[in-house]
């Protein structure tokens, strides 16, 4: 059987994109009979005919299944069905996601947040036969301006030209992110953040609605100590990515502020629901709130940050940790895991697009675009491909 077609085939049965299109043969007819191999990361390859590999895991079977239907119905609420009373077009539906459950229970199910809505039906519901929450969530807090003090653990960092993930970057205004880790297209490499830095978030009467703002192509990146790092070559405010190719001699760094180990790939969606399912955690560096971990809450879902330019569904959305764990200025952060890997490397999870208790922001945890959405969009790597 061809690739294509052996492909194909995988995805016809309810195998994710990323395991469709990179596991072997030979691991579908190696697998135990109640256990499927599953693509759960990518790293960057010894071979000089490839870019990376990938990491294979076997998982239970009945679970994967139950996850591939979890997707597929939620898929479908995103397309327009009505799931519980309620359509993602709803004003009051703030964001949906896909939970893995757990590898025991094998329950995934799809969680629909529901904003200042008396929550019907209560609790668990099902739709073709998948089970279905509905969460009732608080409706957004518009936030004062003054912010609790991080200042112990803000980033000290020096004005240098190799520039790790983590530390500081600028628009021309002054507003601040953070850094993510580079990117490289095979042959360039970028750097890399939020495309909402600088961004409007508050309308005429400080209600949450994007009004402006935000890196553009052509704009100038700065440092935290205003000096020019690169120009913004692409943005997307629905993944709300800014890929920006560095000048003034500046050299992105497949490594991130405060570890020694070095970036070697990328956490795909299926890694991600693996994780989830084992509560497993991850990591993120920021320039507000400096190291934190939290556990990943849902491995893919979708999100209405906000109303007004770029009210967009953002979806792709990786969900992880509690309020504390990431604050206005850590947005662009890398989000990463030892996972999957040898003992001195980190693979990326994702990014930090926003948190809770940031005024647009309802619900306890942390999101932002997966690394895998990253790669299959854009066709980005993390990893030095110096050393692969």
């Amino acid at each position: 059987m061809s690739r294509r077609r052996f492909t194909s085939t995988l995805l016809a049965t309810g195998f994710s994109l990323g395991t469709a299109t990179a596991v072997s043969s030979k691991s579908v007819a190696g697998a135990k009979r109640d256990e499927v191999p599953v693509v759960v990361a990518h790293r960057m390859s010894d071979d000089p005919d490839k870019v990376t590999e990938p990491v294979e895991k076997n998982v239970p079977a009945r679970w994967y299944d139950n996850l591939t239907k979890a997707r597929r119905e939620y898929q479908k609420f995103l397309e327009g069905k009505e799931i519980a009373n309620y359509t993602i077009s709803d004003d009051d539906v703030f964001s949906a996601w896909v939970s893995a459950g757990t590898l025991d229970e094998q329950e995934p199910y799809i969680e629909i947040e529901v904003i200042d809505a008396e929550v019907l039906p209560l609790g668990y519901t099902e739709s073709e036969g998948v089970p279905v929450r509905i969460e009732s969530v608080d409706a957004p807090e518009i936030r004062e301006d003054e912010k609790e003090n991080y200042e112990e653990e803000n980033v000290v960092e020096p004005e240098s030209i190799g520039r790790q993930g983590g530390l500081s970057v600028e628009d021309s205004d002054g507003a601040s992110g953070t850094l993510g880790t580079p990117v490289h297209d095979g042959d360039d490499v970028y750097f890399f953040t939020c495309e909402h830095i600088g961004a409007n978030m508050r309308g005429p009467i400080n209600d949450p609605i994007r009004t402006g703002g935000g890196f553009s192509e052509g704009d100038t990146a700065y440092t935290g100590f205003g000096t020019e790092i690169g120009e913004v070559v692409e943005t997307s405010c629905s993944d709300d990515i800014a890929v920006i190719e560095p000048n003034n001699d500046y050299t992105p760094e497949f490594s991130i502020f405060g570890e020694t180990d070095p970036i070697t790939g990328r956490v795909y969606e299926d890694g991600l629901a693996d994780m989830e399912s084992s509560d497993e955690e991850v990591q993120k560096y920021g320039q507000t709130t400096g190291h934190t971990s939290g556990v990943v809450k849902n491995h893919s879902g979708t999100v209405v940050p906000y109303a007004g330019v770029c009210g967009t569904l953002r979806t792709n959305q990786l969900q992880w940790g509690e309020e504390d764990d990431s604050d206005d200025g850590d947005s662009g952060s890398p989000v990463y895991t030892d996972e999957y890997t040898d003992d001195d490397e980190i693979l990326i999870a994702g990014g930090v697009d926003g948190a809770w208790p940031d005024f647009y922001i309802p619900g306890d945890y942390v999101f932002g675009t997966a690394a895998y959405e990253i790669h299959n969009e854009y066709d980005y790597y993390y990893g030095n491909p110096d050393e692969s």
